[in-house]
């Protein structure tokens, strides 16, 4: 694996969506959601639709951090803007890690996204609404 920057976010709170107005709505949010990201930032990023409320967005070009965190700080507020679905505008704000991943680190995916869901639990649980940067040590919250 070579030198990669990986975001991942989540929206908090989602199951609410789904339980306040069903999850026909929570999809289509969700279809919405994921045309916006893809018009806005397909060209910067590869964009994956992970889990049912979990979106990977990867760096296609080398950045330096501070541009790479920039750049997805502007994915998370995208991600946290209101939405009209259905006539009805909806907003739900997300958590999540970056991953500058070094391939001096030589991890396989699998410890990577192990990595990553720990960062990702750690954002949801303590700070909601939060981005922890992950490296190969520890993870800290940048916002």
């Amino acid at each position: 694996m070579e030198d990669i920057t990986a975001a991942f976010f989540s929206f908090d709170d989602f199951h609410a969506l789904n339980e306040d107005y069903g999850r026909n709505f929570g999809d289509n949010f969700l279809i919405t959601v994921s045309d916006s990201i893809k018009e806005k930032y397909s060209d910067m990023f590869d964009i994956y639709h992970t889990d049912v409320n979990e979106f990977c967005f990867i760096l296609k070009k080398f950045a330096d951090h501070t541009e790479a965190d920039r750049q997805i700080s502007q994915i998370a507020q995208t991600l946290s803007s209101p939405v009209e679905v259905s006539k009805l505008t909806v907003q739900r704000h997300v958590s999540g890690c970056i991953y500058h991943y070094h391939a001096s680190e030589r991890l396989d995916v699998n410890a990577l996204l192990v990595k990553v869901d720990r960062a990702m639990k750690e954002a949801k649980q303590n700070t909601q609404h939060s981005i922890l940067e992950v490296n190969s040590l520890y993870s800290q919250n940048l916002r």
